[in-house]
């Protein structure tokens, strides 16, 4: 399940929250095999909810036709999803009312790995590729298939203490693209798009400090939480999804260090946090105010928020389970990691400070 910033890590695809959506387990840039071939991965996410591509899942690839990290929970029936074909790992973001679903995927060409984008229509696939870019991650999605997401340029400079590299922001409409930054950024990242074409997201500032935006008919407006910290080492505000009703969910850092969820209704912020869990992430909103998203409790674990009241959400037989999206008519895209008997689990999150 996403800042305005890339991280050179393993082989990723998008998501927290977005959505990197395989493995709870941490790493650094100079122990990731990856690293070196200059892959980014999806933007960061809160450290404690990062997740990498978990040891060994890149050899197990198109072999089924399944992606073996993303399920489609309808009706209580956990549904695996195609893989894109060719491709390493396929990891799927964001779905519509419509059956739509964008997703990345890892692919490699002459010893170049490539991360591309795609939204996939019933049987039909369509790739997303920001001209020239080293990595397309589509983020969002509507229900006129309007996509938003970000961009890694090849010769984008890399931040050598956090292994990070700018991100753009880009909107694809039946095969156009167009790019954008929010003006004095290093770094934009465009999280959803509604019906209504307003666009929310994040942005890193001249300081790198992390802020939320809304894109509504051209104007930007700034958001941030009032508990937000303004370190740039840590996590500021980020904004990940909005309705059709115009209502918001993100999550915050504060200067501790500790992560919260939060949702946005007639202009006041309002705190969600699933009883016991140590960090937690929003995902997204629909339009009937369902909220989906994801928290630490030590594992990775997923929640729906329904008049107050919270369902958990695990994936039997999965050591993770990060819930991404949710359309009105109550599918849910979740990305997992571990293998299907649970025995391959990487190492759970030490507790976070309060």
């Amino acid at each position: 399940m996403i800042a305005a910033r890339i991280r050179l890590r393993t082989l990723t695809a998008a998501a927290v929250a977005l959505v990197p959506l395989t493995a709870v387990a941490p790493s650094t840039v100079a122990d990731s095999p990856a690293a070196q071939s200059g892959l980014p991965s999806a933007p960061r996410v809160l450290p404690e909810l990062s997740l990498g591509l978990h040891d060994g899942l890149a050899q197990r690839t198109a072999r089924t036709g399944l992606s073996d990290a993303s399920l489609l929970l309808d009706k209580g029936v956990y549904r695996p999803l195609p893989e894109v074909p060719g491709a390493l790992q396929t990891t799927y973001v964001r779905n519509n009312n419509r059956g739509q679903i964008v997703g990345t995927y890892v692919v490699s060409d002459d010893d170049t790995v490539r991360l591309g984008g795609f939204v996939r229509s019933g049987r039909s696939l369509t790739r997303i590729d920001v001209p020239g870019a080293l990595a397309t991650l589509p983020l969002g999605i509507n229900d006129r298939g309007q996509v938003v997401g970000g961009y890694v340029e090849p010769d984008a400079p890399v931040d050598p203490a956090t292994g990070e590299a700018p991100v753009h922001g880009f909107i694809w409409n039946k095969g156009r693209i167009r790019t954008f930054d929010v003006r004095g950024s290093i770094s934009t990242a465009p999280y959803e798009i509604n019906n209504r074409g307003q666009i929310v997201g994040n942005f890193a500032d001249a300081r790198g400090v992390q802020h939320g935006f809304l894109l509504s008919k051209g104007r930007l407006t700034t958001i941030d939480h009032p508990d937000a910290t303004d370190d740039p080492t840590l996590t500021g505000t980020r904004v990940v999804g909005i309705n059709d009703r115009g209502q918001l969910v993100g999550s915050y850092g504060n200067d501790r260090g500790t992560i919260r969820a939060w949702a946005w209704k007639h202009g006041r912020f309002t705190t969600i946090h699933p009883r016991f869990g140590l960090q937690s992430e929003a995902s997204q909103i629909n339009d009937r105010g369902r909220i989906v998203g994801r928290y630490v409790d030590p594992r990775l674990r997923s929640f729906l928020l329904e008049r107050g009241r919270y369902t958990r959400i695990d994936v039997p037989r999965r050591c993770d389970t990060a819930v991404l999206s949710i359309n009105d008519r109550g599918q849910i895209l979740i990305a997992t990691a571990g293998t299907t008997d649970g025995t391959t689990c990487p190492p759970a999150q030490s507790r976070a400070r309060s």
